[in-house]
């Protein structure tokens, strides 16, 4: 709760001077989540039936909302972004089939600080910044199994908190009030949260060890966006100081 108070104060102050753009970019994120990917190939080999691993988290697209604040070479901003993927084990036969899925979805709040520099080019620009925060997990769990004409479902829902660091390299161009900019990171676990059940935050999961399960999100984002720029029509770069 208090890293959500703090990321609201810094938010507001954010806004409370000229030089600030807001954006939205979009593009494809790589998860890790190691200890999932063994269990699932460790579940496709345990079963009495030779049971295919169709899906296998994939990189998926991600969706951020971004906010910042520029100070003549340096820029300071939040975000909130959001991602998702999955994992399915499956078989089917003339008896009847039976799906297993893994369903991840991650929401993000992240404060950045970053250093800007003026390319050579007119209006262009490549900034590096250093992103920080609190990464919640979702992971929701269903199993059906189908035998003939009877149906079997179950369904649990697991959640988790992770502390993240995200290393970020942008270049950008200016045109007019707006700026596009194409963007790269990789995002790292600080601290690692228990994966716990939604309904009952006693209960939570292990992996093949005995240990508990580590749900991280680590891995490359690679994305594209736009930002306004409100009170200025050009960045304030280096050029201009």
């Amino acid at each position: 709760m208090r890293l959500v108070t703090f990321f609201i104060l810094f938010l507001i102050s954010l806004t409370s001077t000229a030089q600030v753009s807001v954006g939205i970019s979009s593009g494809l994120a790589h998860y890790q989540v190691k200890e999932l990917r063994d269990l699932q190939q460790l579940a496709s080999t345990s079963f009495p039936v030779p049971v295919q691993i169709t899906d296998n988290f994939p990189d998926y697209w991600f969706y951020e909302v971004h906010l910042k604040k520029q100070f003549k070479k340096l820029d300071a901003g939040v975000q909130v972004g959001y991602g998702s993927t999955g994992g399915r084990i499956s078989y089917a036969d003339y008896s009847g089939s039976y799906t297993s899925d893994q369903l991840l979805q991650c929401y993000s709040m992240l404060a950045s600080i970053g250093y800007r520099h003026s390319l050579p080019i007119e209006n262009w620009t490549v900034s590096a910044s250093l992103h920080t925060g609190i990464l919640f997990g979702r992971m929701k769990l269903e199993d059906q199994l189908i035998i003939g004409d009877l149906t079997y479902n179950e369904s649990d829902t697991y959640v988790n908190t992770n502390a993240v660091v995200e290393p970020h390299i942008e270049v950008a161009k200016a045109l007019r009030s707006f700026e596009l900019f194409f963007n790269a990171g990789y995002q790292l676990t600080l601290k690692g949260g228990k994966v716990k059940l939604k309904s009952d935050k006693e209960q939570t999961l292990t992996n093949s060890e005995g240990d508990p399960l580590q749900l991280r999100f680590d891995g490359y984002r690679i994305g594209l966006g736009i930002r306004y720029r409100f009170g200025s029509a050009q960045p304030n770069t280096e050029s201009q100081n």
